[in-house]
């Protein structure tokens, strides 16, 4: 009887402990604010830096010396794949709700360190003139 107990206490104990977990985001990726990418870029060890959006909206302005993948495209997943995986990204689109997207991707392609720039371009654009 004893032995059941213990054996029902630690399904018990695993359960809870998976269902705590849920939905959270693995320690490598990550939601940041402008503020938060503005210092992270400042750093030593920048991230590189990805623009989701379309060509157009690229070219119309984009953080410097990021790198063009549009979420669009149809090989779009494939592209990402063809990226360094182990080295760490800072990704946004125009609001946040395509970059917000492509994190399962990222996931999925068990990329190291993502850094979602939650505010996206627009979020920058009114914020980083301002930040110190």
């Amino acid at each position: 009887m004893k032995a059941l107990f213990t054996a029902l206490l630690l399904i018990t104990l695993t359960i809870e402990a998976a269902s705590q977990g849920e939905g959270k985001e693995p320690a490598g990726l990550r939601d940041i604010t402008v503020t938060e990418a503005a210092k992270e870029l400042a750093s030593d060890k920048k991230p590189l830096i990805l623009d989701i959006r379309t060509p157009r909206e690229f070219a119309a302005g984009h953080l410097e010396g990021a790198i063009n993948i549009d979420f669009m495209s149809k090989d779009f997943t494939e592209k990402l794949a063809e990226l360094d995986r182990t080295k760490r990204y800072l990704i946004y689109c125009r609001s946040g709700v395509r970059s917000a997207k492509a994190m399962r991707r990222f996931k999925e392609l068990e990329f190291a360190s993502i850094l979602h720039l939650k505010e996206g371009y627009l979020g920058w654009s009114k914020k980083q003139p301002t930040i110190k």
